[in-house]
């Protein structure tokens, strides 16, 4: 660590043995996890996002109508969650990566309305 205290150069090729005890830690870990709560569940955000968007009421001015989308993706009550197919809540990038791609012009400039009207001077 005195050599490279920024841990930049990987040296796993160097200690196959150590990398492979590791891995195998890692998977024991992961094999001992209790299974995760449904309720913590979401869909698959990268095969379903498209369906959970609902049309909604915008200002035609400032929002096109083909772009006036809400997400939705709350499932009633009486649905049973073992014919739903979920992934792990903690999966968050494939939503955010989706948000930003459809709304991602439309947060630059709220992004820059909200500098102008709080950082601007008076």
């Amino acid at each position: 660590i005195s050599n490279d205290p920024q841990e930049k150069t990987n040296m796993a090729h160097q200690y196959p043995d150590i990398v492979a005890d590791l891995e195998r830690e890692i998977l024991k870990i992961k094999d001992s996890r209790p299974q995760q709560q449904k309720f913590w569940m979401t869909i698959d955000r990268d095969k379903h996002w498209k369906s959970t968007l609902e049309k909604g009421s915008c200002n035609s001015r400032i929002v096109r109508e083909k772009d006036c989308l809400f997400a939705h993706p709350w499932i009633d009550d009486e649905v049973d969650l073992n014919t739903i197919e979920l992934v792990h809540g903690g999966a968050i990038w494939p939503f955010i990566r989706n948000i930003l791609a459809h709304f991602g012009p439309y947060m630059v400039g709220v992004a820059g309305i909200i500098f102008a009207l709080f950082f601007m001077p008076k």
